[in-house]
């Protein structure tokens, strides 16, 4: 019988999987469980489900971090027009 809830080490097992970066041998070794474990929990339809929606949370932030440094280097370039001042004429001569 399989258990409702889903462990810590699934979780992050699943985690591990959304990023697509290791192997189950890897992940196995990370979290400390045999690789079969990481294979039985790859079929699992909980497990898949979660790591769906991780693949959906970690895309959502690579988009976000993508548009905001877009941002950042349009604005970076953009200086403000320069007006003389009192206090930048003193401050030069100082």
């Amino acid at each position: 019988m399989r258990r409702s809830t889903i462990t810590e080490q699934q979780r992050a097992a699943a985690l591990l999987l959304a990023a697509g970066q290791h192997e189950y041998k890897e992940i196995a070794r990370m979290i400390g469980v045999h690789r079969n474990s990481i294979s039985s929990w790859a079929r699992d339809p909980r497990i898949l489900e979660l790591v769906e929606k991780l693949q959906g949370d970690i895309e959502g932030k690579l988009e976000d971090m993508s548009i905001e440094a877009t941002r950042r280097k349009h604005n970076f370039g953009c200086v403000p027009p320069f007006t003389w001042t009192s206090d930048t004429v003193l401050g030069f001569y100082h």
